[in-house]
């Protein structure tokens, strides 16, 4: 009905890309093999805001699914995170 289409438009991603501002910095994470989102959908997200002129990154987290099993891609998001909101903390903090 209407108003599950107005909910789902609601909490669409891409019904807010226009409100973005260059100070908003949009990191999109993908698991190039996620079985539950299909990477194309991560792609294509990506390609549309750098169209829309947004400041976004992309990292790729080479064979990982929806959930992340890799160590080592757990760091890398560790590390993603404190850097965007500019903890100081100590060389290891994200070592799992």
């Amino acid at each position: 009905g209407t108003l599950k289409n107005a909910t789902y438009d609601a909490s669409s991603i891409t019904q807010r890309i226009d409100s973005l501002t260059p100070a908003n910095k949009i990191t999109v994470v993908v698991g190039t093999g996620d079985t539950t989102i299909n990477p194309d959908q991560a792609y294509t997200f990506v390609e549309l805001l750098k169209l829309k002129k947004k400041n976004v990154d992309q990292v790729l987290l080479i064979g990982e699914d929806h959930i992340l099993r890799k160590k080592a891609s757990n760091e890398t998001v560790c590390k993603l995170i404190l850097k965007e909101v500019k903890l100081k903390v100590s060389e290891g903090a994200c070592a799992l």
